[in-house]
């Protein structure tokens, strides 16, 4: 999906907003212009690391935990750098946002298929939302690395690039997500289901035989490259100074991120060690 235009009533009339994208060589959005205001992404493996405005000047870094799991972003603002930490259900789906003080600034609820409704404060921008999936509030989908998704329709707008399999009807629907099963599978590839447990490693079993065994068509969807031909692997543009200043902010929310994340693990885990409680402890461990 390239360009986007809607307007009010019909094909003539006016115009709303306008959204443009632009694709690296691998098919991954790098680029989003959204009525005039670019934001550009870079990547760690499938997951958006950081993003910069128009000018190249870092506007969000993502902390990265297990799994390739966003659990804080570090926006840089006009009134200077703010924290915010992520809540998430065991679908990695945003719940909360909380601020540096600990109250939460935006809450999330979904339907089953990714149906989101917003609360708290609407103004706040945030694109980690269903299944940690990067939701566009303009045009009211997600993009999950290779296709965008309507919550609304439970649909993908495009094909999958893989074809499914023959003895197994869940896969021969190729807009469908997660196989018709939003539940227990996550498609945070666009092309692939998962089981939505964060420890959980390994793909669909031969006897389901959901989406994980679809293959390859042998193309790829892909769309044009980046406009400046820039690699998204480049150190963020910025003095030597303010690089410094950023990755001791990173190092800082991270560890403090990763002591609070243990404590809380704790604190979940220890009704569970009391023996008349013991049945809970498979729960508690799959839950993040």
């Amino acid at each position: 999906m390239t360009k986007v235009i809607c307007r009010n009533g019909n094909t003539n009339g006016e115009i709303r907003y306008t959204q443009e994208n632009a694709y690296n060589y691998d098919g991954k959005r790098i680029e989003k212009n959204d009525n005039g205001t670019v934001t550009n992404y870079f990547y760690q493996g499938e997951v958006v690391l950081y993003t910069t405005d128009e000018s190249g000047n870092v506007t969000s870094h993502n902390i990265i935990g297990p799994q390739n799991n966003i659990i804080a972003t570090i926006r840089y603002e006009n009134e200077g750098e703010h924290s915010y930490f992520y809540n998430k259900d065991i679908r990695t789906s945003v719940s909360n946002i909380i601020d540096e003080s600990g109250q939460a600034i935006a809450s999330y609820k979904y339907g089953d298929y990714g149906k989101t409704t917003k609360v708290g404060n609407l103004n706040f921008y945030n694109e980690i939302c269903y299944t940690s999936g990067v939701y566009d509030e303009l045009t009211g989908l997600y993009y999950f690395n290779s296709r965008y998704y309507n919550p609304d329709t439970a649909t993908f707008i495009t094909q999958d690039s893989y074809r499914g399999e023959i003895d197994s009807y869940e896969t021969w629907n190729l807009y469908a997500y997660c196989g018709g099963n939003p539940i227990n599978y996550v498609d945070p590839s666009g092309h692939k289901a998962k089981k939505n447990q964060k420890n959980n490693k390994t793909t669909r079993k031969d006897k389901r035989k959901g989406a994980d065994l679809r293959k390859p068509s042998g193309e790829r969807e892909r769309n044009v490259g980046h406009i400046n031909g820039e690699e998204h692997s480049r150190v963020p543009k910025g003095s030597n100074g303010q690089s410094r200043r950023r990755m001791r902010k990173i190092v800082v929310v991270g560890t403090t991120l990763g002591v609070g994340y243990l404590m809380y693990r704790g604190i979940r885990m220890a009704p569970s060690l009391v023996p008349p409680l013991w049945w809970t402890i498979p729960a508690n461990v799959v839950i993040p």
